[in-house]
């Protein structure tokens, strides 16, 4: 954990803060010029959830990049409502109000993850394409959070089955870590093993990693396509939803 925002709290409510003192001073039997030995500061006083971000927001917001800054209060708000109580307002609403208001957000994404639901829609629609390791792709994706790239290119040896793991490798510290092989992801990983040809074939999925080296630009084309089928109408689905019944990237031997 890199940041964290802990306060220190003397008294309950920000006006006691010319008061604590000279308490301490009756308490401790000291003059009221004496008490800057033992002052705390004027900020410690007991914090509602929205000061304390705030707090956290004004702490990060002098010791690193503003991008990461945005991202950082944009995450802590989507786990504020993902898991808190309804009942409880969200504190990074009011900062990223003034960050809209004065248009410093405008190159934060703003997502949300997809629901059960739609991702069965996504899975659904993959299979039904003329691309048939889409599908594969798309499971392994939302299984690992892995990168089109890395999902189209992940090979063999990255597969641990003893272990139900698979290794990837950051692409900030460029270290392997390990992912767990779960649900679809496992059918998919069994199904490709299966159909493995020869031991010399080291990518898990051979079509798709052929098809990213082949033209990468499309294939990415193809997951925004895949997105618009499964999950927009047919009126809102972008142009290249037609991506996904072209004819075969994989170039021939």
């Amino acid at each position: 954990v890199k940041y964290i925002c802990p306060n220190d709290v003397h008294f309950i409510n920000e006006d006691d803060a010319e008061a604590h003192p000279r308490l301490l001073c009756v308490n401790t039997g000291n003059d009221v010029d004496d008490y800057t030995k033992m002052a705390y500061t004027k900020q410690a006083w007991f914090k509602t959830t929205a000061e304390m971000a705030e707090v956290f927001y004004e702490e990060i917001k002098g010791k690193i990049a503003w991008s990461y800054v945005k991202r950082y209060i944009y995450a802590l708000s989507g786990i504020f409502r993902e898991l808190a109580p309804a009942s409880l307002p969200n504190p990074f609403g009011s900062i990223i109000k003034v960050l809209r208001e004065s248009g410093q957000d405008c190159d934060v994404i703003h997502r949300r993850p997809l629901s059960q639901e739609e991702l069965e829609k996504v899975y659904a629609t993959a299979k039904d394409t003329e691309h048939p390791f889409l599908y594969d792709i798309a499971v392994t994706a939302s299984c690992t959070a892995l990168r089109l790239k890395d999902c189209c290119l992940l090979k063999w040896e990255d597969v641990i089955e003893d272990k139900g793991m698979i290794r990837v490798q950051t692409a900030k510290k460029g270290i392997k870590v390990p992912i767990p092989i779960f649900g679809k992801l496992k059918d998919v990983l069994d199904e490709r093993k299966k159909k493995r040809d020869d031991e010399k074939d080291i990518y898990v999925f051979p079509d798709a990693a052929s098809a990213y080296k082949h033209d990468n630009y499309s294939i990415s084309k193809m997951g925004t396509a895949l997105f618009a089928r499964a999950l927009f109408k047919k009126s809102d689905a972008p142009e290249d939803a037609k991506l996904l019944n072209a004819p075969q990237l994989v170039p021939e031997e």
